[in-house]
């Protein structure tokens, strides 16, 4: 069998670039896709990884226009069609997306992930009950989907169904050890039950696994601030705000 040399180059150069993503230099990903593509101006596949890097890097405009241009040379990308409607969600345009992701699940009715995006544009707009059932969609279909465990833990807290939340955290943390969103939103909801001590001690993990993660450290000055702690609960606030200057709620 004879291996078409082209096809080998084109699949080491993508590897090399999902590499180059994996390991978080998002700028040296995003010039490695661009000069792809002035030698491969016919792969939706390249223009939808460049896509997903300047998405990564909050570039939505130029994000979306990639999506786009992927799925005009491949109309039945559906990848492409899912990150093109993250994107439009990100930038407010929910009706737009959740629209997409309808169309998509016309197609392919078994996609876990589109069920869980569907479901966080759904809640966006406070539309919980339809939210609830795409998140329970998504781990019907996939059944290990930490992120929709979490997903719908989260529109079940917002309506204080406080108990049957804290066990969906549970469930995503056991799936997924590292989930430090899922730390955090189990101590939000402890936090909610007046657990203060049992609260701190779930921003306390999500930080040992994410140290720069501002939200975990405003929950934890909130939840210290309410035990009257004040100085350590300034400390804990002051250091979300050093971490993300633009931090409204801290």
């Amino acid at each position: 069998m004879k291996i078409d040399n082209k096809d080998y180059i084109f699949e080491k150069e993508t590897k090399s670039l999902l590499e180059t993503y994996k390991l978080g230099r998002f700028v040296k990903a995003e010039i490695k896709a661009k000069k792809l593509l002035k030698r491969y101006p016919g792969s939706a596949l390249i223009f939808n990884f460049l896509g997903i890097v300047l998405s990564t890097q909050n570039k939505n405009d130029e994000a979306i226009l990639n999506f786009k241009n992927a799925i005009k040379i491949k109309n039945d990308y559906l990848e492409a069609h899912d990150n093109l409607a993250n994107a439009l969600q990100t930038d407010g345009k929910v009706a737009e997306a959740i629209e997409i992701y309808k169309s998509i699940l016309k197609i392919k009715p078994n996609y876990a992930q589109v069920y869980n995006n569907l479901g966080i544009a759904l809640f966006s707009i406070g539309k919980i009950d339809s939210a609830i059932v795409n998140f329970k969609n998504a781990f019907k279909i996939k059944p290990d989907y930490s992120e929709a465990y979490n997903n719908l833990g989260s529109a079940l807290r917002s309506i204080r169904k406080f108990n049957k939340a804290i066990i969906l955290y549970q469930k995503a943390i056991k799936l997924n050890p590292n989930f430090f969103e899922a730390y955090h939103n189990l101590g939000k909801t402890l936090k909610d039950l007046n657990k203060i001590d049992e609260a701190i001690t779930q921003f306390q993990k999500s930080l040992k696994i994410k140290s720069d993660y501002a939200e975990a450290y405003n929950s934890w000055g909130n939840a210290l601030i309410s035990t009257g702690n004040f100085n350590e609960a300034i400390y804990k606030l002051k250091k979300a705000i050093d971490l993300k200057p633009n931090y409204l709620e801290a």
